[in-house]
């Protein structure tokens, strides 16, 4: 209770609240009762139609309320439509700018120094795997200069561009490496507009693994067949009879030294020998390169049991010599033994296995077709190979991880890969009108095991393969 603290008398105004209280329960409970009283009196059909009322009074507002929601929602997305009309325009008009702009540079590069409507009709398409067998050509210092770039559409990623001397008589195509990248960009290439390759010839060239009884890390062979060698049936080594030797056995076969039973065409390529046998004649004149390393390597191979590995201790040298072709990277001594009795059996032992690699067969299945088709001469391809590295060990033992592949060899095997195809390709250069436009006729086989492009293979299973031919 408020008092005045002088008087101790109860304020002025003021109402004890007990009273108040008392007063407000009073109120409410005769409106209680007065609320209680109406509803008594009114009947069901009152409070019906009163439900009713209240029913569509709530759905219109609803209603009203979607209405105008929805007309919120269409103002919104015309406002959103005219905004955006403009950006689309803009990034539209972009895109086809920057397409037609692509498409110009590809073609302006393909038309570069060649005359409106023109192929280029190199008289030399050199071939390189990847980069490090291409950066020799394509230094501030190669004997070949590449001024020029045209785009090919389908090519490898990273490799997109042919590179093309001023004049036009040369082309560097990097194809990357493996046989799904060599197929893709060998096709790519034949089937595109912007060349005409009837004329040319073909370098394929590549480092690779050899063979230490045939020759040692920075020799360059010329090779007269390439041979697939993985399409086999392969099992565990460990689980197959001791005289197999390994456990690669051709398809289809009743053992590991007999010709495949099933066949796809690609398991060997011949070449034109008289085209191989020049170029041999013409790189022999060329001084090789090496290195301390790969000359230390290549001494831990002297005095080997018979002398069997002799060629492995000597000096880099130029020579004939046959290709493995295989994406699989394979090293040891009794698999490189398997590989080559494959290479003997499959060219009825005219293959001499040199060297390793991956790309080749894909290469030459691509420019088999285009000759099947005229757009190229198959007489017309030369395959070198440079030894990077040796095939196995010089000791036979368990290898360690990890693998290092380069002992010395990379530099030396690059750059006596150019020197030796460039010399090769200065001969055809400059004794093109008396020798080479004409061609150098093959006196020998050259195709695959189907003689496709004809002729009759000296090597192969003459019966299966016919049988083949005739599904």
């Amino acid at each position: 209770m408020s008092q005045d603290k002088k008087t101790g008398q109860q304020a002025p105004g003021k109402q004890p609240r007990g009273a108040n209280e008392q007063t407000a329960q009073q109120t409410s409970e005769a409106d209680v009762l007065a609320m209680i009283e109406r509803i008594r009196k009114r009947s069901g059909e009152d409070i019906a139609a009163d439900s009713e009322r209240l029913a569509a009074e709530a759905t219109r507002f609803y209603e009203e309320q979607m209405r105008i929601r929805s007309q919120k929602q269409r103002e919104q997305m015309i406002y959103a439509a005219k905004l955006a009309l403009p950006i689309a325009f803009i990034v539209g008009a972009c895109h086809w700018l920057c397409i037609m702009s692509a498409r110009n540079s590809a073609a302006q590069g393909a038309q570069a120094q060649q005359p409106a409507g023109a192929k280029i009709t190199p008289k030399v398409l050199l071939i390189a795997m990847f980069y490090e067998e291409s950066r020799n050509w394509l230094s501030s210092d190669s004997g070949l200069q590449f001024s020029r770039k045209v785009r090919v559409p389908g090519l490898a990623r990273g490799y997109e561009d042919i590179h093309v001397t001023e004049n036009g008589e040369v082309a560097l195509l990097v194809v990357g490496t493996a046989l799904i990248n060599a197929s893709l960009s060998i096709s790519a290439l034949l089937t595109s507009p912007l060349f005409d390759l009837t004329k040319s010839y073909f370098v394929l060239t590549g480092i690779a693994g050899v063979n230490p009884k045939r020759a040692t890390i920075g020799s360059v062979a010329f090779a007269k067949f390439a041979i697939q060698v993985d399409t086999q049936l392969e099992f565990d080594a460990r689980e197959v009879p001791q005289e197999w030797g390994s456990g690669y056995v051709p398809m289809g076969a009743d053992r590991p030294d007999q010709f495949p039973g099933i066949v796809h065409g690609s398991e060997v390529f011949e070449l034109n020998a008289d085209l191989r046998d020049y170029a041999l004649s013409v790189a022999k004149t060329v001084e090789l390169t090496d290195s301390p390393k790969a000359a230390e390597h290549r001494a831990l191979w002297k005095n080997s049991p018979g002398g069997v590995f002799d060629p492995a201790a000597q000096d880099p040298t130029v020579l004939e010599g046959d290709v493995l072709s295989s994406n699989t990277f394979w090293h040891g001594h009794r698999i490189s033994e398997a590989m080559e009795k494959v290479a003997r059996v499959y060219t009825s032992g005219q293959g001499e296995y040199t060297m390793t690699a991956q790309e080749d067969n894909a290469l030459l299945a691509g420019l088999l077709n285009a000759a099947l088709q005229g757009k190229v001469d198959f007489s017309r391809i030369l395959l070198i190979r440079s030894a990077s590295n040796f095939d196995r060990g010089h000791e036979d033992k368990p290898h360690q991880l990890p693998f290092v592949m380069d002992k010395g060899g990379l530099g030396p095997s690059t750059r006596n890969l150019y020197l030796t195809a460039l010399k090769v390709i200065q001969g055809i250069l400059e004794e093109w009108p008396t020798r080479f436009e004409a061609g150098i006729p093959a006196q020998n086989y050259i195709g695959d095991i189907f003689g496709s492009l004809g002729g009759t293979p000296g090597f192969g299973d003459k019966q299966n393969v016919e049988q083949i031919r005739s599904h």
